[in-house]
């Protein structure tokens, strides 16, 4: 049976709720959420920093290292704008 792909990427919504997070005294957050009813545990927002030459935050989604040596990620969902400035409210709201 062939699985048919109904709505395009960017059709897609995501209820994102920030459901804990913890500082480093880095400043980077990790954080866990419940996207559309499944929860990500080990997301990292990483803030801004010119000494690790970061020029503006994002969001680090939990990874694994392969056999290669390189990282990949096991999870992910589509961030927008509008979505990552809320995530931030909520991460903020959460602290």
């Amino acid at each position: 049976m062939a699985i048919k792909k109904t709505q395009k990427a960017e059709e897609q919504t995501f209820n994102v709720e920030v459901t804990r997070a913890h500082e480093f005294k880095s400043g980077d957050i990790s954080f866990d959420c419940t996207v559309n009813g499944v929860t990500l545990y080990g997301l990292t927002y990483i803030n801004a920093d010119s000494k690790r030459n970061i020029k503006e935050p994002f969001i680090s989604f939990p990874s694994r290292k392969g056999s290669d040596g390189k990282y990949y990620n096991y999870c992910w969902f589509k961030i927008t704008d509008e979505l990552f400035s809320a995530i931030e409210k909520q991460i903020e709201a959460v602290l």
